[in-house]
């Protein structure tokens, strides 16, 4: 009995840690996709990069926080930061440049259809030395945000990583690449630069994947 009354002090002081590490003032109601569910919910905003990672959020304020991360029965959700709406889906990111490699993430939708155009942003930790006139050395941690770009097929199930950028300046598209997605399109294929911004080459997604639905309805 006792074995049972100290088992159970455990859990309900490691529920309520849980509980207590997640204000409640960033949870904001909006939705997730379970399996094949919408389903309204508050999800814990604090950290947008840590959205791409894993999913905290509760049904009701008096829940208990729910984790889930990427390959779970979560496949999918969205919420507004900034003014800004996002919608996040599991999908794999290339950690490689072939794409052989991948891991789950939830990455941010920039354009949907055919060809899929996905962002990761990610805090990484920047160390840097000085030294003053005595000689004696400081050093310095930072922490920057990296924005990775990748972008899919939806009839190829990996996907091709563009460019990783500490803002939101320009993607640099190599030849193999455009060949690789908008080969197929000989009109498009002309038009297309390798330096490009993040609109232009959103505009040139969004004009593949209209040209690809009306082929296919031809065809």
């Amino acid at each position: 009995m006792r074995a049972k009354l100290f088992l159970l002090s455990i859990f309900f002081t490691l529920s309520a840690n849980l509980y207590s590490q997640y204000k409640q003032k960033y949870f904001i109601e909006e939705y997730i996709i379970r399996q094949d569910d919408t389903i309204e919910c508050k999800i814990y905003s604090n950290n947008p990069e840590e959205l791409q990672e894993k999913i905290i959020f509760q049904y009701t304020d008096s829940d208990e926080p729910i984790v889930y991360y990427p390959g779970s029965i979560i496949k999918s959700f969205g919420l507004s930061l900034k003014g800004k709406y996002n919608h996040y889906t599991t999908v794999p990111r290339p950690l490689n440049k072939k794409g052989t490699k991948t891991e789950l993430i939830f990455g941010e939708v920039i354009t949907n259809g055919f060809l899929k155009l996905y962002k990761y942003s990610f805090t990484k930790e920047q160390y840097m030395s000085s030294a003053n006139l005595n000689g004696t050395i400081h050093t310095t941690k930072n922490k920057k945000v990296i924005i990775d770009y990748f972008l899919c097929r939806s009839d190829i199930d990996s996907s091709s990583h563009l460019s990783s950028h500490m803002d939101d300046t320009m993607i640099k598209l190599n030849k193999e690449l455009i060949n690789h997605f908008f080969g197929d399109n000989p009109d498009l294929l002309k038009k297309i630069e390798h330096d490009v911004t993040l609109a232009l080459l959103s505009q040139y997604i969004e004009e593949y994947n209209s040209w690809y639905t009306n082929k296919n309805k031809k065809d």
